[in-house]
């Protein structure tokens, strides 16, 4: 079967066009960035090589022997769920946080910037915090950051609208903690800026359908999803699904409450470990 190629300004652009075209299970041959652009090349799920005609019965029961056993049922869920190994982040300009109270949003965006900064030292992240109204008492966002001797800045709802686009050494991070209702009408025009990453934070351990609703309300600008508070407990194979369900990928988890290090890539391996904590019915379903 022919693979597929697409284009896009960023992965997630790219993912979300594979997502369209193929559905969540396709297969990934490659990814490269080519003019500016993230390539990707797949394959249909169901996209398999024609089997050669054996010349004889022992061919036949030789192929036959050596077949390979059936696929760990973690790894059609890493496929739907994970961004492809080896696939490097894009350069980002603008983060924008959002998701449920209590989830851990502002904490994320600090964590952000401090990684951003680790990663690279010439970066100076800008964290903007927008506010429905004047600001009366101190935040902990704003001590985060000068720990790390950032300054953050407090606009008005209507003055984050037209925050101007972010330097190259100066990405910004929007945590719209405090403005829920206007925090979708903010990411729509403050994501069209060229690579622009909408975060969906979610806490571990919500309940499955309210992880789904979320996905679902968010679906549209198709964010990225980190999950927090692995220290606490392990997300629940339903959680992860509706994550996966709503064609959203899993990019960062989260745990411990020190601002350093305390975020990663989530792999096939930590879907391994969570399952351990899984009745045996829910881990042998989740292929």
């Amino acid at each position: 079967m022919t693979p597929v190629t697409v284009r896009a300004a960023n992965t997630h652009k790219a993912m979300e066009e594979l997502l369209r075209r193929l559905g969540p299970d396709a297969l990934i041959l490659s990814t490269r960035h080519v003019d500016g652009e993230v390539e990707l090349t797949a394959l249909p799920p169901d996209a398999e090589a024609a089997p050669a005609q054996p010349a004889s019965f022992a061919q036949a029961f030789q192929r036959e022997a050596v077949r390979p056993a059936p696929a760990d049922p973690m790894t059609a869920l890493a496929r739907r769920l994970l961004l492809p190994d080896g696939l490097a982040p894009d350069p980002v300009t603008r983060i924008l946080v959002a998701g449920p109270p209590g989830a851990g949003k502002s904490m994320l965006a600090a964590r952000i910037a401090a990684q951003l900064m680790l990663d690279d030292p010439t970066l100076r992240p800008q964290i903007v915090a927008p506010r429905p109204a004047a600001a009366l008492v101190e935040d902990r966002l704003r001590g985060w950051a000068r720990l790390m001797g950032l300054a953050i800045d407090r606009p008005t709802t209507m003055q984050a609208m037209y925050l101007p686009d972010p330097a190259p050494h100066a990405p910004q991070i929007v945590d719209l903690s405090d403005i829920p209702a206007d925090a979708p009408t903010l990411t729509a025009r403050l994501v069209e800026t060229a690579g622009a990453e909408p975060v969906l934070c979610l806490p571990a351990g919500l309940h499955p359908s309210r992880t789904a609703r979320l996905c679902r309300d968010w679906q549209a600008f198709a964010p990225t999803v980190t999950l927090t508070g692995l220290d606490l407990w392990w997300p629940e194979r339903a959680e992860l699904d509706a994550i996966a369900d709503a064609g959203l990928k899993l990019t960062r988890i989260a745990a411990g409450t020190g601002l350093v290090r305390s975020l990663s890539r989530p792999a096939a391996s930590d879907l391994h470990r969570w399952a351990t904590g899984w009745t045996p019915a829910t881990a042998a379903a989740a292929g």
